[in-house]
């Protein structure tokens, strides 16, 4: 394992910076994506370290919605703080300067990476933005990342429409819905996570990952669907013990390569 493991959040999450000993002092320690995922590795004994991430330009101080945290002890500036429904590259370049900062606070030379969702996307961006200036990025784990694009920019781009949902309840609410919600919270997210834009965007990062270790973790759902639909919590992506059992092994691994 490295020296530190940072998990980093996806689209339109709202993540406080918590280090090994220190978190929201009320509410969600973590937010509601990745509290339980930075309780087990603390557990597993890892220094682990959460990104900061907010929907829209600013600070976390709080997250005053569903589920969400306050108190929180340490605030990093806006420069450092991934906005979570903007461009992959905006939010690669702020995740790349808390990696940046986080080296020079504590002296790590290298870090593992756990990315939900947009959060891998994002990821990839700050690796390249890094280029050798702060710690290298040893793994890189990601759990649900659309590489190839997602329901919603797909969507937005016409490649995906209502008849696609066959006649599903669940599937046909998703895309009613979709145009509306990226509407009022996008700020270039939504339209990033096509396959139209991945394509191109993909093709530009040719080489960013040679030297890294990474595991891509597929399926499953997140917590928001399953509030939504009567899901099992226990069973999204970043709240499931079978998926920490994944976790654990990829930040054991001693081989490089994609898994």
């Amino acid at each position: 394992m490295a020296d530190a493991v940072v998990l980093v959040s996806g689209g339109a999450a709202v993540t406080p910076f918590t280090d090994p000993d220190r978190a929201s002092g009320s509410g969600l320690a973590a937010g509601n994506t990745l509290t339980a995922l930075r309780a087990h590795l603390l557990e597993r004994g890892a220094a682990v370290f959460t990104a900061p991430a907010r929907i829209g330009d600013g600070e976390v101080r709080e997250d005053a919605g569903w589920q969400g945290f306050a108190d929180v002890p340490v605030v990093l500036p806006a420069e450092m703080t991934v906005n979570a429904v903007g461009g992959i590259d905006e939010g690669g370049a702020r995740l790349a300067a808390f990696l940046r900062w986080l080296g020079e606070e504590h002296g790590f030379t290298d870090v593992d990476l756990v990315a939900h969702s947009m959060g891998g996307l994002f990821s990839r961006a700050a690796i390249r933005h890094l280029q050798g200036a702060g710690p290298s990025v040893h793994r890189l784990l990601t759990l649900g990342t659309p590489w190839e694009g997602s329901l919603l920019g797909d969507v937005l781009t016409g490649e995906i429409s209502a008849n696609d949902a066959a006649g599903d309840e669940g599937t046909a609410q998703i895309l009613e819905r979709s145009r509306s919600y990226a509407a009022e919270n996008s700020q270039g997210a939504a339209d990033q996570v096509s396959r139209r834009f991945l394509r191109e965007w993909n093709a530009t990062q040719v080489g960013v990952l040679d030297t890294i270790a990474v595991t891509a973790i597929g399926g499953g759902h997140s917590i928001f669907f399953a509030d939504a639909f009567g899901l099992p919590w226990e069973r999204a992506l970043t709240w499931d013990p079978e998926v920490f059992a994944v976790v654990d092994d990829a930040l054991q691994a001693r081989t490089g390569g994609i898994r």
